[in-house]
């Protein structure tokens, strides 16, 4: 079966910020990546690149920054009172740590997320950036 619109694909593959760096993420054999294709639930030239491959095909591509999730951006690296994270009045330590991937809501209540970089005293550092940007 070809990947194409409407079709279910499962795939392997490594993730690279270079041709030949280090793997930041992978999908094998037991646990492929699988997504609808054709509606949006992947990156569009990621997608293209896949488009009228069969089963056992092997591929390779690159994507820029621009085609995928961003040039990092220093500003998107944000300092907040820990009270941010209290819950009816309680600030949450326990998900408090440097790694961790927090909610977060803007003004609207709109959600998205967060890594932490740093805690000092009162004050966590949020990298809201994507982790692959």
């Amino acid at each position: 079966m070809k990947a194409a619109p409407n079709t279910v694909v499962k795939l392997t593959y490594e993730l690279r910020n270079e041709p030949q760096g280090q793997v930041v993420d992978a999908a094998d054999k037991e646990n492929p990546f699988a997504f609808l294709f054709g509606h949006g639930n992947v990156l569009d030239k990621f997608e293209k690149n896949l488009e009228g491959l069969i089963a056992g095909n092997q591929f390779n591509f690159e994507l820029s920054a621009e085609d995928g999730y961003g040039e990092y951006d220093e500003q998107a690296v944000i300092q907040l009172d820990k009270n941010v994270f209290a819950v009816e009045g309680k600030v949450q330590d326990e998900m408090l740590f440097v790694g961790n991937v927090v909610p977060l809501q803007d003004q609207h209540g709109n959600p998205f997320q967060g890594r932490i970089v740093n805690i000092i005293l009162d004050k966590v550092t949020v990298d809201l950036n994507h982790p692959f940007a």
